[in-house]
């Protein structure tokens, strides 16, 4: 009898005979859900054809071995990182043995660095090898005044301050990633009993701008007249103070630099110094069983954003500025500690950056355009770590002119507000400008009808005279676009020059404004076409306000034709941000002497006389408060 072949048993327990071992699960369903179907010959043959996988049965089943896969890798990488992080440290460890073995091997004379303090034959750094690792070695050595038997200068008093040695070796690794320096610190004492030194003290304090300790600052100390040369670098203590004993001594010998990352400097200058022979802080005395203190003050550096615009804000390129600070290195002659100049570029802005904090003069270099004012007001203030934004202020330079600064007197802050009264012209309200038309000739206008003239009269405007006089009819102007740079921008009065007219002629006005300079509607000073402005001086209408663009239109009329109106000026006040708040402008001066009134509500007023003898001054009014 024949044996059932292992496909023949199988088929016994699948329906239809259809095997679905080793089959997927539902491909195996699929197959049993035939049952029935299938006939025999060549018509019950079944033709199966597996299923493909989905795209994401794919993704799913890539992702599960990125994780996998991944998971396994940083396991790898951080056990193979904790195993080579600690053979670096056993090196390293072991290096550090080595030189502190060293070190105590040595004489006790011995101990110190190489143009330290204590002086001795140690190395301040040095790379060392083990293996094929570099080790970075650093020693820092310090004499101690340990207070059991006293401290110099204290109570009892220790003529022999440097009783034992502090020693601290640091190694880190030159190029190991996330390595952390290891530090060993021990002491070193004499081997018998402390004698009497001819050595002195230097503790060098820093402090910030505040007056509050500065840790961690770096101080160099050289002195060249040693042998050898005393060249140390070390930080200041939590208390912000390097104590160095054991100093040997020198008259006026010790170069003192003090410093830190982001920080201004601060340091000691030889006496008779090219360029500051007299210094305020010369180089530091030391002498035998003297403490010698200095004090030093460093802080964060600051940066100046400077801007170059005219009252219009338009940005001026060209301009220099100089910063000179207040602090001086040197007395008689003065030396400053700090002068810089920076020109403006074609966006007139210029970056003064790592600027200490002081108080600074600046001082304005331009041939085209004379300086109105500054905001904020000069003398600039630079505070530690600052960011201070310094705004110039021009206008042309097309004749004389004045600058007046109005400041409280006890505070010396700027004044908005107050009326400065320049005899003979107009009075003009500090923090306010005037936009001013006095020359229409040659084209210098918009629009304007035949019978105005703006060439008869030079720098006026009248009506034109024919054969039978002047024009009896209505002629009138639109100015060119006025632009105040800015939509922060608000208006006060329109005003012109001169106030009267005679018998039978008169002029009026109306004003147009938008932010695109494009469609003019022209209003009078309650916001309609139907009213005019027929009295200099008064209030623009308020439906002005922060609008950038301008235009007048003036109408000259007379009903006598021997006679013509006549306009020589028109001014529209305003304030916007390229206005110096506490500054009064006045230009086309002659070169003479005007006496001036200075008034603000309370304050008691101020008088004086201003000269325009050259073509540009500036003049600082202060308020005495009531």
């Amino acid at each position: 009898m024949r044996r059932a072949t292992r496909d023949e048993r199988r088929a016994k327990d699948t329906p239809n005979g259809l095997s679905v071992v080793g089959c997927p699960p539902r491909l195996a369903h699929s197959l049993a859900s035939l049952r029935g179907r299938s006939g025999s010959g060549e018509a019950g043959r079944l033709s199966v054809t597996r299923q493909g996988i989905s795209l994401i049965e794919l993704i799913i089943a890539v992702g599960l071995m990125v994780i996998i896969f991944g998971g396994a890798y940083l396991s790898y990488s951080s056990i193979l990182d904790t195993l080579t992080n600690a053979e670096l440290r056993t090196a390293s460890v072991t290096r550090l043995n080595q030189e502190i073995e060293v070190i105590r091997n040595l004489p006790y004379d011995s101990v110190g660095t190489l143009g330290g303090i204590p002086a001795g034959i140690l190395d301040r750094q040095k790379v060392s090898t083990v293996g094929p690792i570099e080790f970075l070695v650093v020693t820092t050595i310090r004499n101690v005044d340990d207070p059991f038997d006293g401290t110099l200068g204290g109570a009892p008093n220790d003529t022999a301050p440097a009783d034992y040695k502090l020693v601290e070796v640091e190694v880190s690794c030159l190029r190991c990633a996330r390595f952390v320096p290891i530090t060993m610190t021990t002491t070193v004492a004499p081997a018998n009993l402390e004698a009497t030194g001819s050595s002195g003290s230097l503790f060098i304090h820093v402090i910030d701008a505040n007056g509050n300790a500065l840790p961690e600052a770096s101080v160099r100390v050289v002195n060249e007249a040693t042998l050898p040369t005393i060249d140390l670098t070390d930080t200041t203590n939590l208390n912000g103070v390097l104590q160095l004993v054991g100093v040997p001594p020198g008259t006026q010998s010790y170069q003192i630099t003090v410093s830190k990352l982001g920080y201004s400097s601060d340091r000691t200058y030889p006496v008779g110094g090219q360029g500051n022979p007299n210094p305020a802080k010369p180089y530091a005395t030391v002498a035998a069983g003297v403490l010698t203190d200095i004090t030093f003050a460093i802080d964060g550096l600051s940066t100046v954003g400077l801007s170059a615009v005219s009252r219009t804000c338009q940005p001026l390129q060209g301009v220099a500025a100089t910063f000179t600070g207040a602090k001086l290195i040197g007395t008689g002659p003065d030396v400053v500690k700090v002068t810089t100049t920076t020109v403006t570029g074609i966006n007139g802005l210029a970056t003064i950056t790592g600027l200490e904090w002081d108080t600074y003069a600046v001082g304005i270099a331009t041939t085209t355009w004379s300086l109105v004012g500054t905001m904020p007001a000069v003398p600039l203030t630079v505070a530690p770590s600052a960011t201070v934004p310094f705004s110039t202020s021009f206008a042309p330079t097309l004749s004389r002119a004045l600058a007046i600064h109005v400041r409280d007197a006890a505070t010396a802050a700027g004044i908005q507000n107050a009326t400065v009264l320049l005899v003979s012209l107009a009075p003009q309200i500090t923090g306010y400008d005037t936009l001013r038309s006095t020359d229409w000739s040659a084209g210098a206008y918009a629009s304007k009808s035949d019978s105005l003239s703006t060439d008869t009269v030079p720098g006026s405007l009248v009506l034109a005279v024919g054969p039978g006089g002047y024009a009896t009819s209505t002629e009138w102007l639109v100015s060119k676009t006025i632009d105040t740079g800015s939509t922060s921008t608000e208006y006060t009065t329109l005003v012109w020059n001169p106030l009267s007219q005679p018998a039978g002629a008169n002029v009026r006005f109306q004003v147009a404004s938008n932010d695109d300079a494009s469609f003019w509607a022209f209003v009078g000073p309650d916001g309609t076409p139907s009213t005019y402005y027929t009295e200099s001086g008064t209030a623009l209408a308020g439906i002005h306000t922060n609008r950038r663009y301008l235009r007048y239109q003036v109408w000259l009329t007379t009903t006598n034709a021997v006679v013509t109106p006549q306009v020589n000026e028109i001014g529209i006040g305003y304030r916007g941000p390229c206005v110096p708040p506490d500054t009064a402008y006045f230009d086309g001066l002659a070169g003479s002497s005007y006496p001036y009134t200075v008034t603000m509500s309370g304050y008691q007023i101020a008088t004086g006389t201003a000269s325009t003898t050259a073509s540009w001054q500036e003049l600082t009014v202060p308020l005495v408060q009531l």
